[in-house]
């Protein structure tokens, strides 16, 4: 790789990392991209000439936080035969994300359809992997009960995540419900 595609991609990963601190601090829908580009010391035209859109954007600014949570599990899913591990770990790992994922779950509604989509599409891998660990250890739950039993779980989490400041002043929600989501968890699945 010769110098100049390593400072492109240097300016990338800045642009990134500059991104996520403007969204975790003002919100992705309220964060202009002349902010994003102030903060990186780069032109605005710069971040269009790495990203199509500001949809584009946040798109990647997610995926890099799915993808480290998604790695994270899979490799949990080789060391480990316990649902309950997985999703500990899944809970600990969205705690220490907590600001970034409770903007995202605040403004979500909001998007356009498109990115809507998208996101989606990246929270269904997410779950694949719950769904996967959950069909192996509980034989007799219907496809249909694990969807409900992971709708139950990932729709509690995004609603703490949502309305954090109603439950918490500071601190992180997560923490505070981890114990309560993954009895109720736990007994929903026992009880299917």
């Amino acid at each position: 790789m010769n110098i100049r595609e390593k400072q492109k991609q240097e300016t990338r990963k800045l642009i990134l990392q500059k991104a996520k601190e403007c969204f975790i601090r003002e919100g992705f829908l309220k964060t202009p991209v002349s902010k994003i580009s102030i903060r990186a010391q780069v032109a605005h035209g710069t971040i269009f000439a790495h990203f199509k859109s500001k949809d584009g954007l946040i798109l990647e600014t997610i995926d890099l936080e799915m993808s480290e949570i998604g790695k994270a599990i899979e490799q949990l899913l080789t060391l480990s035969e316990n649902v309950e591990d997985i999703l500990r770990l899944y809970l600990e790992l969205i705690a220490q994300k907590e600001d970034f994922f409770s903007v995202l779950a605040r403004e979500t509604p909001f998007y356009s359809l498109n990115l809507r989509r998208k996101l989606i599409f990246r929270d269904s891998v997410i779950r694949s992997y719950f769904f996967q660990k959950i069909s192996e250890d509980n034989n007799a739950m219907s496809r249909e009960e694990i969807s409900s039993a992971l709708n139950w779980l990932f729709g509690t989490i995004n609603y703490y995540l949502a309305n954090r400041e109603m439950f918490v002043q500071s601190g992180s929600v997560i923490e505070k419900f981890s114990e309560a989501i993954l009895a109720t968890f736990k007994k929903i699945i026992r009880e299917v």
